[in-house]
């Protein structure tokens, strides 16, 4: 339950950035680009936006499950016991976890910064549909 609220939450947060972002595109945008009024965040996009939040959620949640479901009782015992360190699969697993959250992260970042230099050179293009006086009949 705690996995699916925060995945929940996170969505909306995203959404909520999503649509700040778009109307700021919007507004920046040439005044020539076709139907650019109805870009818009739609109910499609609401319901995919919840189904890989509860996919994610979900998944994010079976792993504790799975990884803890055959536990041992000597297992138990021995990590309850005087060392109070993490194991080296718990230190593993932490540090696997780390490495794809910078990697998808670093992934982000590269694709939003090509995608915001696209639209740059987008606005600085000529359609060629702005000007009716040009066009011949």
């Amino acid at each position: 339950m705690e996995s699916v609220t925060l995945g929940l939450f996170g969505s909306l947060i995203g959404l909520g950035l999503a649509y700040t972002a778009l109307r700021v595109l919007v507004a920046i945008a040439p005044s020539g680009l076709p139907r650019i009024d109805q870009i818009s965040i739609d109910g499609p996009v609401l319901l995919f936006t919840l189904a890989v939040a509860l996919l994610c959620s979900f998944l994010i949640a079976c792993i504790p499950v799975f990884k803890y479901a055959g536990v041992r009782l000597s297992t138990g015992i021995r990590e309850g016991g005087r060392a109070l360190s993490q194991s080296r699969e718990q230190h593993r697993a932490r540090s696997v976890l780390v490495v794809i959250q910078v990697a998808m992260a670093l992934v982000l970042l590269i694709c939003s910064g090509l995608m915001i230099r696209t639209f740059r050179a987008l606005t600085h293009v000529d359609p060629g549909f702005t000007h009716p006086e040009q066009l011949s009949r």
